[in-house]
């Protein structure tokens, strides 16, 4: 496909993006939708540029009873331009709170598999100027800080695959017009017009905005000037956490006073936030009003903090926060093997058959013997069985031993965790400071 003079500079944005994956596979993620048609042919167009192999995925959620014939849509437009194209059906729930948000996250997943599949180092997603500044609005009606008003992310990354938006600086309107110069027509999403959804109201909004003077180009360079200091804010945040904790092999993580509690506010909140993530293993950042009330008890109580917040235990002595799991949100005793489906672990961990992950924070490692895959994992409730566990060591305070992951094999305790060892059962932390730091790093 030969592009139009006057569209040159959408193919230069494609070119100067992605002219380091010269010789590797890339991914279109492409709906349908005029955005993702649109990358979909300036990537095509540029193959022979950047001798690259390009292949395409339609994600299709079966939300509508059209959304099999859109992704044939894509299909037919692929094999038209001699392009290898998937469909990615999505098999969801009975019953979904979040519609467009349990959408987003299948849709992550199903490309993320498909990459790993097809050993393709690179997803496009075809998100525009448009897209970003009604994000960025939608983050500020939300109340959202700096992470969320800085907006989208040109790249993000997940489970090792790549994730790029080349057209976050690119106009819808301008994408469909080059769809209409080349002769390509595209599919409107119903939704895009129901007002039910938050996107769909600002979107309407956004040209009010614009007579008050807050155009899509001034919002999306607030966006800007906001992952500038975004950026500023996680390396200095990064380089301090590194300093303020330190994490024991029972998994409990102690916030060292003397440096934290002169830290600046927003340091502290990133820390905390970082801290109190990634103990409980979550994607998103913990909400601020919660974090916000934490530091604050923090900052006031004198050695009588006792707080439990987002499935921790938070206490504190002289010197440090202790922060422990809370044992009453700890999975019930169940086999091991039910653990092997993880989504927070790499993929080399959970491809391991014989490595399990237990509440977020633990790896299991069991050496190949075949009967040891029908015990249970879980905590110990009988309170003299962990006192008589406890007596070889007494730095393990009740409550953590009473957290710790214990297997059990024919109704007997054969493993737990520091406590107990067993030749064939390794025990190991899930997280370490480096996972706080990385979460920094990624604003999380």
């Amino acid at each position: 496909m030969q592009i139009l003079q006057e569209y040159q500079d959408l193919q230069k944005i494609f070119l100067d993006s992605f002219l380091e994956f010269s010789g590797k596979k890339i991914g279109v993620a492409v709906s349908g939708g005029g955005d993702s048609l649109a990358m979909l042919l300036v990537a095509a167009s540029s193959i022979d540029r950047i001798n690259c192999q390009i292949e395409v995925a339609t994600v299709d959620h079966g939300l509508r009873a059209d959304s099999g014939a859109e992704a044939q849509f894509v299909k037919d437009i692929c094999d038209s331009i001699y392009l290898k194209h998937s469909i990615l059906p999505w098999e969801k729930p009975d019953k979904i709170n979040n519609i467009q948000n349990c959408a987003r996250l299948a849709r992550l997943r199903l490309l993320t598999e498909w990459a790993n599949r097809d050993e393709i180092s690179i997803i496009l997603l075809g998100h525009s100027a448009d897209d970003q500044a009604e994000t960025i609005i939608m983050n500020l009606i939300r109340g959202s800080g700096i992470e969320g008003l800085r907006g989208m992310p040109s790249f993000f990354l997940n489970e090792g695959i790549i994730f790029a938006r080349p057209f976050l600086s690119v106009g819808r309107e301008r994408l469909r017009s080059f769809l209409q110069d080349h002769e390509y027509s595209w599919i409107e999403d119903p939704s895009n017009s129901d007002e039910k959804f938050q996107r769909v109201r600002v979107r309407k909004i956004l040209p009010k905005l614009s007579e008050l003077g807050l155009t899509i180009k001034k919002i999306n360079l607030t966006g800007e000037r906001m992952a500038c200091a975004s950026s500023l804010l996680r390396q200095l945040a990064g380089s301090e956490i590194e300093k303020c904790i330190s994490i024991n092999s029972w998994g409990e993580l102690k916030l060292h006073k003397k440096h934290f509690l002169f830290l600046p506010m927003e340091i502290q909140m990133r820390i905390l936030t970082a801290v109190v993530g990634g103990l409980r293993g979550t994607q998103y950042r913990p909400r601020y009003k919660l974090i916000k009330s934490l530091l604050g008890k923090m900052s006031k109580d004198k050695n009588q903090l006792g707080v439990t917040t987002c499935g921790l235990k938070v206490t504190e002595n002289t010197n440090d926060f202790l922060f422990q799991r809370e044992i009453s949100g700890i999975p019930e005793i169940a086999k091991i093997t039910s653990f092997t489906g993880s989504n927070l672990v790499g993929k080399t961990l959970r491809k391991a058959k014989n490595r399990f992950v237990w509440d977020n924070r633990w790896v299991i490692s069991i050496k190949l013997d075949q009967s040891y895959y029908t015990a249970k994992i879980g905590r110990i409730t009988n309170k003299a069985i962990l006192k008589c566990l406890r007596k070889g060591n007494s730095n393990v305070k009740y409550y953590t031993a009473a957290s710790l992951p214990a297997i059990f094999l024919e109704g007997k305790v054969i493993a737990l965790a520091g406590l107990m060892a067993n030749k064939h059962i390794s025990f190991s932390v899930l997280y370490t400071k480096q996972t706080f730091a990385k979460r920094l790093e990624n604003g999380q």
